[in-house]
Order: C-alpha cells, then structure tokens, then sequence
C-alpha cells in the first residue's frame, strides 16, 4: 500500500520538494513555449459537465422579408444542426525514483528526470492541438461527419460549404487569394454569408519549412519575390505561427479568432502533479502528472486548411 512523503527520512524529504519544484518550474516554462493554445477556444471544468458533452447546432434564422403595411410578419423557426459530442480523454505519466538513487547521490540524474516529467505535459497539450490539423484533412471530422477540412461540409437549412480549395497548392499571394475568396463564400447555417474572408482570419499556421516564405508574403511592402512594384496585398494580413509539431511541411492554415462552436479545447482536468507517493513494499517514490483533456472541431467555419502540392 502507497503511503505519502510524510515516511520519509528528512534528508530523502528534502531533495524530493526540491524535485517536486523542479517539475512545476518546467511545466510553467515549457507551458509558456506553447505557440498552439493561442488558437483554442477554452472550456474550462465547470463548463464540462459529466463524463462528456454535446455542442447542439441550430439553423438560425434567416434574412427579413418584405412586409407590407398591417401584413403579418412572416415566421422563421431554426432547424435542429448538427451535434458534436465530446469525450475528455485521459493522459499521464509516471516517474519511479529508487532509494538507491538517493542514497548514491545521483541528483544530477533525479533533476534532469524531474526535468523531463515537467516538460512531458505541456508537450503533450501541444502534441494533442496540432493532431487537430494534421489529421484534419482525414480522420479529424467536425459535427456535419465530414474531415475538418472539407469541400463539402454541410448546412442543414443551406447550401454547401467549403474550407479548404478544390485544388491544393503550397504557401503564395495565389493561393492566399484563393482563401480569401472560398472563406468569404462561408454561411451560417441558415444561409447568412458570414463574411469571414481573409480580412475575419487572425494567424496563420505553418510548418518551420515555410517561414521564410511566409515574412516574405506578410511582410514585404511590394509584391514579393517580383521585380512588380504593386502594393502587396497580402502585407500583414496575418499574423504568423510556426509549429515544429505539424506533420506535413508543406500544408498551411488559416484560423480566426477563438470561438465557443470552433477549435475547442476543453480542460476537464487541467495538468495536475499529485504528492509524490512512496511505496514502502519496493522501497521507490512515484511522481505523476495526468491531465483530462478535449481537443476537436464542431462547426470549422472560421478554420481554412490547404495541404499543399
């Protein structure tokens, strides 16, 4: 049976809070190297009720219709969306220090243990948000049960949307244009044009193989990589995020501002390290960290993935 640090020799005590400090000290550090969460709608604990939750969808209503004078106000009732359950899925570590370890003085090898368990969870957070894109294009589906990025999403009182183009093609102004024009097609659900455009994106998401490319793109005040002396449209359009963590070097994305129906991350558990647990039966300490957690899409409409040539 597992009993807590209080069994503990003062010496062993000592060195373990210095240990205990060193895995808060990298979660906080490696938490703040984060570049994804910026793009995540947070739900917090209380906002999660139960072992899941549903996000429900309605059609809205749409435009006024002309009415004249003592005429009735036509009527407009929503229809049922689409709904998207989700589940918080569980995540951990363990780390088994022996009293041996101790005992030798192998601190050098217990703080960089300690080390490597603070960094692991906020690693994993941002492992968790760019599987999201990466397999947007396939398994990563949104509430209509098409991939995330899709040219044939679905409204349930509209048409058809899209928010990835019907010809892919690598990071330029063309292809840029060509975002600009398929996310200012986007609806809502009761078929309002929603304006999101270029102009409605906030960041856009890249692999470290683009970015230069990229500041090229955003930054130049000419057409860039052209002896045209024409304004660049495309100057500081969108604000550029680099992530090691995508895995298709040449797919890129767009992605708007936070929002509750969008790119949710949701924090049933938020990254927690229990008292280290010694177990006196094999005479080793435990340190855990887990966290329960929520990544995933509902409706993607102010989301836009192109993955590439």
């Amino acid at each position: 049976m597992a009993t807590t640090t209080g069994t503990f020799p003062d010496a062993y005590g000592s060195l373990l809070s210095n240990l205990d400090d060193i895995v808060r000290d990298n979660m906080e550090t490696e938490g703040d190297r984060a570049v994804l969460d910026k793009l995540y709608h947070k739900r917090g604990p209380e906002r999660i009720p139960g072992t899941d939750f549903k996000i429900t969808g309605l059609s809205g209503l749409g435009q006024l219709s002309q009415v004249g004078e003592t005429e009735t106000h036509p009527e407009d009732n929503p229809v049922q969306g689409y709904d998207k359950t989700f589940t918080p899925l569980k995540h951990g570590l363990r780390v088994v220090l022996s009293d041996e370890a101790f005992e030798d003085d192998q601190h050098d090898s217990l703080s960089d243990l300690a080390t490597q368990l603070g960094r692991s969870a906020p690693y994993t957070m941002e492992v968790l948000r760019a599987a999201v894109f990466n397999n947007g294009f396939g398994t990563e589906t949104a509430a209509d049960g098409v991939a995330v990025f899709s040219t044939a999403h679905l409204n349930p009182a509209a048409a058809n949307w899209a928010n990835t183009p019907a010809v892919a093609g690598d990071l330029s102004l063309a292809t840029l244009e060509q975002m600009d024009i398929d996310m200012g097609d986007i609806v809502d659900q009761a078929g309002k044009i929603i304006n999101v455009g270029a102009s409605g994106m906030r960041w856009l998401l890249i692999a470290r193989e683009f970015n230069w490319t990229a500041r090229r793109i955003f930054e130049s005040a000419g057409i860039p990589m052209s002896a045209n002396n024409d304004i660049n449209p495309a100057r500081g359009m969108l604000s550029i995020v680099v992530s090691e963590l995508l895995t298709d070097t040449d797919a890129w994305f767009a992605v708007g501002e936070p929002d509750p129906k969008q790119l949710i991350e949701g924090l049933k558990r938020p990254i927690k390290r229990p008292a280290p647990q010694r177990d006196e039966r094999n005479e080793t300490t435990d340190m855990v960290v887990s966290m329960r957690v929520i990544h995933g899409v509902h409706e993607g409409k102010n989301l836009y993935g192109n993955p590439g040539a």
